[in-house]
């Protein structure tokens, strides 16, 4: 994955209602460098406020584009995001072209422009994530919870 002279980081995106941290089993495993960052809305950035009028859309970019400028000049950066980090990543890629040298998506939800994920019945996916639980009291209530989903119900302890 590295080219020679250049350091090679890989960028990476999580999906809705997750946070940075559901990629550190992946990137402990990985020879290179890493950044991973927290969307509008989740994890660290979940006090953050959506304003009124923003869109996926554009915060989601932005995010991207911020955390993307970590990256030390001259590095080769690889976006790698899941769902919604996926499609973030891309449409990142298409508002700032060049920002990546090579993009991995894994099952990115990508929506015509003409639908609001927000408010359009045919983006119900994100009316579902809407409902999901926010906050737990304390980390064991988390737990418990997650795996009594079946998402989650055989996720690695890490």
């Amino acid at each position: 994955m590295s080219s020679p002279g250049r350091r090679t980081i890989a960028l990476f995106a999580h999906a809705t209602g997750l946070c940075k941290e559901t990629w550190r089993p992946v990137y402990a495993q990985l020879e290179v460098d890493t950044l991973a960052f927290d969307f509008k809305g989740h994890g660290a950035q979940g006090a953050d406020p959506i304003a009124l009028g923003e869109t996926w859309d554009t915060f989601s970019v932005a995010d991207v584009l911020r955390a993307a400028a970590l990256a030390p000049p001259g590095a080769r950066l690889v976006g790698v995001g899941h769902s919604f980090g996926g499609a973030a990543l891309l449409k990142a890629e298409l508002a700032a072209p060049g920002t990546f040298a090579a993009l991995v998506l894994c099952e990115p939800i990508l929506l015509g422009e003409d639908v609001d994920p927000l408010a359009d019945p045919r983006a119900n996916m994100a009316a579902r994530a809407a409902k999901r639980v926010a906050s737990w009291p304390t980390a064991t209530d988390a737990v418990c919870y997650l795996r009594s989903r079946p998402m989650f119900a055989g996720w690695d302890e890490e």
